[in-house]
């Protein structure tokens, strides 16, 4: 019964945008015949302002991707312990991540999510938007719940696709070209971000004991 609905639904979402863009087809070239309008395209004759509906429907999917927030659940708490571990095993051994704790409940998110009312927004295009929008919502909530595991890869690739053949053949390259010294080889020195900002500050005492920069002032 389920699937059954969830085909209907699907078939009936797509006959709609057919039905839809048929129409404005229509409406279009007997503008251009029979009247003096002249659009310049047949989607100039769809909707121009927003219902009720569709702003209802846009602020409750994103008052769920605020809730999901998925950058900052995904980012690991531990990334200098885990590279550090990283490091210390040659490179060869995994690190294990830590994540934050969430603070919502998946199934009850879902059913929150699907009780919105997307098939209520008549205009095509916003119908398709807000469902494809739905889709990734759900699929990013089961991602949070299977972060570490390598269902979150499966997942990760059904809402953003795999790296490119090209791309990953760029990124293989300059794993092999790029040489990186050995920690005893560098030489330089790194500062933190408060150690940055204590000489930026010190900055403007420096040109004021010191005077301007030649080049600023050939710039006047």
């Amino acid at each position: 019964m389920g699937r059954c609905g969830e085909l209907l639904s699907r078939i009936h979402a797509a006959v709609r945008k057919i039905l839809a863009l048929s129409i404005k087809r229509a409406f279009y070239t007997f503008s251009e015949v029979k009247t003096s309008y002249t659009p310049a395209h047949y989607h100039e004759l769809g909707p121009r302002r927003l219902e009720e509906i569709d702003r209802k429907v846009d602020a409750d999917l994103a008052e769920i991707d605020n809730a999901v927030n998925l950058l900052l659940n995904v980012t690991p708490v531990n990334t200098e312990q885990a590279w550090q571990d990283f490091e210390n095993s040659s490179y060869k051994v995994a690190p294990e991540f830590h994540y934050r704790a969430l603070r919502i409940d998946r199934a009850q998110l879902k059913r929150q999510l699907f009780v919105i009312e997307v098939a209520s927004v008549a205009d095509p295009t916003l119908h398709s938007l807000f469902a494809s929008k739905r889709e990734e919502l759900e699929r990013q909530i089961s991602m949070l719940m299977d972060r570490g595991t390598v269902n979150f890869l499966l997942e990760s690739q059904q809402v953003y696709g795999s790296p490119e053949q090209q791309l990953t053949e760029v990124a293989n390259r300059i794993l092999e070209t790029v040489v990186v010294p050995a920690k005893e080889q560098c030489t330089e020195t790194f500062v933190d971000a408060n150690i940055f900002l204590r000489h930026a500050e010190n900055k403007p005492a420096y040109s004021d004991n010191h005077g301007s920069h030649p080049d600023s002032d050939r710039a006047r």
